[in-house]
């Protein structure tokens, strides 16, 4: 599994003058002639484009470098040194610092094996109380609740900092308990088409919900 250290999603705001997808020429190139010094000396690697704006590395930290802000993944303990290197820049103005998710160091394999090891106990049931209905001729469409409960389940990670695809680890575990439910009869499933002849899944829980118990 992942080490200790903590990794953020980051943009380092800037004001360099870009304007509305326009920059002089003179001031694009003084610009990164500079930044890419400054973060040269510091101990970073420049790893080049093919779409123009660099990348600054520095062990897990992957910085694009962009005239309006440097974003990426960013180690913790690397926030004091980009931000005292910005406040020297000449070319350009730094603005502030945005901190957005933590980004987990995992493998594919591991961010599955972290949802199975977190949620063991409390997948299933959160899956059937998604799908439960008052009515048993009632049916949720299971796209809409699946895609709800990835996006309340899944981690951000260094390999994908925005989150979410349609083949992500949580978006696979998911499924995975929810077929397996639909196999032991536990979730009912069944098709219908919409107005416009699309075939659509629906699903409900096939689990009475537990009267409540009062007390007099």
């Amino acid at each position: 599994m992942q080490n200790d250290t903590l990794i953020h999603d980051i943009w380092f705001r800037i004001e360099a003058g870009y304007n509305g997808g326009y920059m002089a020429s003179e001031q694009h190139d003084r610009f990164y002639t500079e930044i890419r010094g400054l973060f040269a000396d510091a101990g970073f690697g420049i790893e080049d484009d093919k779409f123009g704006c660099p990348y600054f590395l520095l062990g897990k930290t992957r910085l694009y470098c962009h005239p309006e802000s440097l974003s990426g993944p960013t180690e913790e303990r690397h926030i004091p040194l980009i931000e005292q290197l910005l406040a020297r820049g000449e070319s350009f103005r730094y603005e502030c610092t945005d901190k957005y998710e933590r980004l987990y160091d995992f493998t594919p394999e591991e961010e599955m094996n972290y949802y199975r090891t977190t949620y063991a106990t409390s997948i299933e049931e959160t899956l059937l109380d998604a799908f439960r209905t008052p009515d048993p001729n009632h049916y949720k469409l299971r796209e809409e609740i699946l895609d709800l409960l990835v996006g309340r389940f899944m981690v951000h990670t260094v390999r994908r900092p925005l989150g979410n695809s349609f083949d992500s680890p949580c978006n696979c575990y998911i499924r995975e308990v929810y077929a397996d439910l639909l196999r032991r009869g536990l979730l009912v499933e069944t098709r219908r088409k919409n107005k416009a002849g699309t075939m659509l899944f629906y699903c409900r829980s096939n689990v009475p919900t537990e009267p409540k118990h009062t007390t007099s």
